[in-house]
């Protein structure tokens, strides 16, 4: 676990750094007037935005004074108990490779006391806001297709049923009843029988029928 951690930090620097390269400043300590006595670091420091990447210089004497990498309690102490790293060259290049604090200091004895000593403080990168997406809204079909109507089954016709082609019969008027007159055949009056016996003989042979009787007696 923690050789996974570690690695994840290296990952986590060479990132920072190849982000930070395109952008990296160098500054010179003490500006024209370098590393030196009657300096406010402290104020030259509150002047700049470092970040990763950067690279410090520092230009003095060596013969004079000197460069020294400490932690925090030596910082504060102006002491050399615990040197992180040492340099003398009189223009020393020292990249500030991760976010942090670095503290640096003269140690030759009495130099930090009279304020010869610097504190840099380097924030770790904001992480860019990771704007959500939104997502994307349905659209409506543009057809929609309407469901069919179910149709309502037809019963199916009976194929046994007989089909009815004959042609209606014709109302057929009642025939005109015909008699003949009944005692002298041969004569027949057209009548349309009720019942009456009255209506059974013609107007035109009224005459003939009241001879009748009375010839009947005579011949007998």
């Amino acid at each position: 676990m923690a050789l996974f951690r570690e690695i994840m930090m290296v990952v986590l620097v060479l990132m920072m750094a190849a982000a930070g390269s395109t952008t990296a400043g160098v500054y010179k300590v003490g500006d024209s007037a370098g590393w030196t006595f009657d300096q406010n670091y402290d104020q030259w420091v509150s002047s700049k935005k470092f970040q990763v990447g950067d690279t410090l210089v520092f230009n003095y004497d060596p013969e004079l004074h000197n460069v020294m990498q400490v932690n925090v309690d030596d910082y504060i102490a102006c002491t050399d108990k615990a040197p992180i790293a040492s340099f003398n060259s009189g223009h020393d290049s020292i990249n500030l490779p991760t976010p942090g604090d670095y503290f640096y200091l003269c140690s030759i004895q009495g130099h930090c006391d009279i304020g010869l000593k610097v504190h840099v403080k380097i924030a770790a990168p904001t992480p860019s806001p990771v704007t959500p997406t939104t997502p994307a809204t349905p659209t409506s079909p543009s057809n929609p297709v309407t469901p069919a109507t179910p149709t309502t089954p037809t019963s199916p016709s009976n194929p046994n049923a007989p089909t009815n082609n004959s042609t209606p019969a014709t109302a057929l008027s009642p025939p005109v009843n015909s008699v003949e007159y009944p005692y002298f055949p041969g004569f027949p009056v057209n009548y349309n029988y009720t019942g009456d016996a009255t209506t059974c003989y013609s107007s035109n042979w009224f005459p003939i029928s009241m001879l009748l009787p009375l010839f009947l007696v005579l011949c007998f």
